[in-house]
């Protein structure tokens, strides 16, 4: 198997550090995935969500209506269904993508052999110069934006992705929104100068541009990753969005998972707290990892309600990595670029707060 061919490495996989490192999987601590720690609950599920065939149900398609707003939308087994098809139903174009954030995007646009163009995601004025200066150079190509980037926390508004979205000839702008729930009723505030925004999927249905495809994730604000539901959103008529509903067939979406999006849409209390108790963890991880974050040469740092991200020297990364693991905690280190990495710290829940800040004493003295 070639390294393009190769599976990527993504956070949650605690049966490979457990081996590593020889701590039992259930005595871990997992901050290596940016998934709400406090879950919407399941409770029980009718025996005949498993028994039928899953046709989506009205009240899932309306509660998805009215979560998401008015768009077109088609629904998929997580959003990451959709990034492997949407080069498949999209013109052969460039790509243009940022240098840093979910590598599925880069991946299966590479496997489709479209060329690909990179912009900086640290620095809200860097990305925008240089995405200006690519699409002036050649509009006919696609363009993606992870919104608020995951890791680096870059946010871009509503108002510049439009006016992108109108200058690309024959091209699409993909806006992944996987983390945006949150961060939409959140004011961030970054050291890479993150400009907090609303949904695209808040505009109306008249002012989106045909060729922009919206991304969300129900797992990740929701807590419910293993659900395995996303969607894609555009406006009516969107080509691109019928070829996707033609690609993911009839049952795409399992009975339980439409029962439970459909009790989480529409549970706008449950929505509201967890907002308010994720600015909370937020801000209690701020602080709880502070006085580790003082004593190393920390060259930048982002913040959203699902994960915080700290730049380092890959050689700091890497012990902080080792570090935590060896006390069964186990965090995200991301290659940026260079000699830097990328440390992400996901949220944990406040029964294991003071763990996570013994832990960061222990890493201190260390020093």
């Amino acid at each position: 198997m070639s390294d393009s061919e190769s599976p990527l490495e993504h956070g949650g996989n605690i049966a490979v550090v457990s081996q590593a490192y020889g701590i039992a999987r259930s005595q871990w601590l997992d901050l290596s995935t940016g998934i709400n720690p406090y879950p919407y609950p399941v409770g029980d599920l009718p025996a005949e969500l498993f028994q039928q065939l899953p046709y989506q149900s009205e009240a899932f398609c309306q509660a998805v209506t009215a979560y998401y707003g008015g768009h077109e939308w088609v629904a998929g087994n997580g959003s990451q269904q959709f990034i492997a098809l949407l080069p498949k139903v999209l013109p052969d174009l460039p790509v243009l993508l940022p240098d840093l954030g979910y590598q599925e995007h880069e991946r299966f646009w590479r496997f489709n052999s479209n060329a690909l163009q990179h912009y900086p995601a640290f620095g809200l004025q860097q990305a925008t110069q240089a995405i200006d200066r690519a699409l002036q150079q050649n509009p006919a190509q696609h363009l993606v934006v992870i919104n608020p980037n995951n890791p680096s926390g870059l946010l871009l508004s509503t108002k510049q992705l439009i006016a992108w979205a109108n200058q690309l000839q024959g091209g699409t702008l993909i806006v992944d929104e996987a983390f945006i729930d949150a961060t939409s009723n959140t004011n961030s505030n970054t050291n890479f100068n993150a400009n907090p925004n609303a949904s695209l999927l808040q505009l109306a249905q008249s002012e989106l541009p045909e060729n922009v495809i919206v991304l969300r994730s129900f797992g990740k604000f929701f807590g419910l990753a293993g659900v395995r539901l996303g969607f894609a959103f555009g406006r009516q008529n969107n080509e691109a969005l019928r070829a996707l509903k033609q690609w993911v067939g009839p049952w795409n979406i399992n009975g339980a998972a439409q029962a439970l999006a459909q009790k989480a849409l529409t549970d706008h209390a449950w929505q509201k707290h967890n907002r308010t108790r994720l600015d909370g963890l937020m801000a209690s991880t701020k602080a709880a990892i502070q006085p580790l974050v003082a004593a190393l040469n920390c060259e930048g740092q982002a913040h959203q309600p699902l994960y915080s991200s700290y730049l380092f020297g890959t050689p700091v990364v890497d012990f902080l990595f080792d570090a935590f693991c060896q006390q069964g905690i186990l965090l995200r280190k991301i290659q940026h670029s260079g000699p830097h990495s990328l440390l992400r710290v996901g949220r944990y829940d406040l029964a294991h707060e003071a763990r996570f800040k013994n832990a960061v004493l222990d890493v201190t003295q260390r020093l």
